[in-house]
């Protein structure tokens, strides 16, 4: 790089990994002239001027702390960790980063025309690097799961329901949003079209059908039923804590107020005694706290135990939680 002086540290994955598979090919297929074939797959033999990290924790603290240190990483891990991504050339001769190419819908482009029509189909040979296109990503990768069409290994027809609705959040619009916020992209509309037409081809014949409910489409007087997987739904303890915070919390605003009014307030200093007035009222107020604390925790046991306890769906059956 012109300009630039510093020596250039080389970081890599120390054990197989499918990210070192992944760019290891890409530059045999790039650069043929400055990378070998036999340098290709999940795990090589780096020459020894190199840094090797184990795992991607550890990949992202070398080039973060070793100057001049260039490596690989996922690019949720890498922008999660400030770290400065590098524009690759790509087979159309255009620079881009994986920001600028997600943006103009580089990312999933090339993911459509590279994966099979059907779901069942063979799926070994699928390769979405160094792909055409100016807005294309040269270095993309593509999760998969692999089912069984024959699900007969299940024990029930519930649990081979219940398989399938797990299925099909993988592709539910609101599941992705959530793996974008750790830089994952989505795969194209015909690709989810082709995995949700694959996850009904799977015979669930005889099982109940397996809902899941969230903030938005609250199911009234059903959402704690039986074969309804809620967000909304919480154990009991979970619902104690929280009101022990928020009553912690007032009890902490209120002693707070107390301390703030007393300080204002005109004092007579007495010698010698004013030090152990002041531990006193602090003392007195942790006393009275604690005490209110435990009075309102025995108090909402003592409630919960009057209102016959509080029940909640788990495993099809109702349990009491005391």
């Amino acid at each position: 790089m012109a300009g630039i002086s510093q020596d250039i540290h080389v970081v890599h994955r120390m054990n197989g990994s499918s990210s070192t598979a992944s760019i290891t090919k890409f530059m045999a297929e790039a650069c043929p002239d400055h990378w070998p074939a036999d340098l290709v797959g999940k795990k090589i033999t780096w020459p020894e001027d190199t840094y090797d990290a184990d795992g991607s924790n550890q990949m992202a603290e070398k080039i973060r702390d070793l100057p001049g240190a260039i490596g690989y990483l996922d690019v949720g891990h890498g922008h999660a960790e400030a770290l400065n991504e590098i524009r690759i050339e790509n087979k159309a001769g255009v620079y881009l980063s994986s920001k600028e190419a997600k943006i103009k819908g580089g990312i999933g482009a090339p993911v459509l025309g590279a994966l099979p029509s059907t779901a069942d189909a063979d799926h070994g040979e699928v390769d979405v690097l160094n792909e055409d296109g100016e807005i294309t990503f040269p270095i993309v990768l593509v999760s998969y799961i692999y089912v069984r069409k024959d699900l007969s290994h299940l024990r029930t027809s519930t649990e081979k329901t219940l398989l399938k609705l797990f299925l099909k959040q993988l592709v539910n619009p609101d599941i992705i949003k959530t793996c974008e916020e750790f830089g994952f992209s989505g795969v194209p509309e015909g690709v989810v079209t082709n995995a949700l037409n694959g996850i009904e081809s799977l015979n669930t014949t005889g099982g109940p059908e397996w809902v899941y409910e969230t903030v938005a489409t609250t199911i009234k007087g059903a959402g704690a039923g039986d074969y309804v997987i809620s967000e909304k739904r919480r154990t009991y303890g979970e619902y104690e804590r929280e009101v022990s915070r928020e009553y912690i919390h007032l009890l902490q605003e209120s002693v707070f107020t107390e301390a703030t009014m007393e300080s204002e307030a005109p004092q007579k200093l007495e010698p010698e005694s004013t030090g152990s007035g002041n531990a006193a009222l602090v003392v007195s107020i942790v006393s009275i706290v604690i005490a209110l604390v435990s009075l309102l925790y025995t108090h909402c046991k003592l409630s919960g135990l009057k209102e016959n306890t509080v029940t909640f769906a788990s495993n099809h059956k109702e349990v009491e939680a005391l």
